[in-house]
């Protein structure tokens, strides 16, 4: 498969990128909003609003990050809707 631009993640995200971000989203995403921008890169926020953003240049460090903040303080996986970040 190709890579190719895709509109809704911004000019450089390719479909590693959406994979990546897909993978991340599907491990980690009842407890943090996860993405990626030309801004910030990869990063995340959790969905209990502690703390502000965690980024890096790559969904593997970040990853790691998400790991040690969760290690740290875990964030509660039954959060109603409408607390999302």
């Amino acid at each position: 498969m190709e890579d190719a631009p895709q509109a809704s993640d911004g000019p450089r995200s390719t479909i590693a990128d959406k994979y990546a971000l897909d993978a991340l989203q599907f491990d980690w995403g009842d407890a943090y909003i996860i993405g990626r921008d030309d801004e910030r890169g990869w990063w995340a926020a959790r969905r209990d609003r502690i703390g502000g953003y965690l980024t890096a240049p790559a969904p593997d460090e970040l990853r790691e990050a998400i790991r040690a903040d969760y290690d740290l303080k875990p964030v509660p996986r039954d959060l109603p809707s409408g607390e999302d970040a």
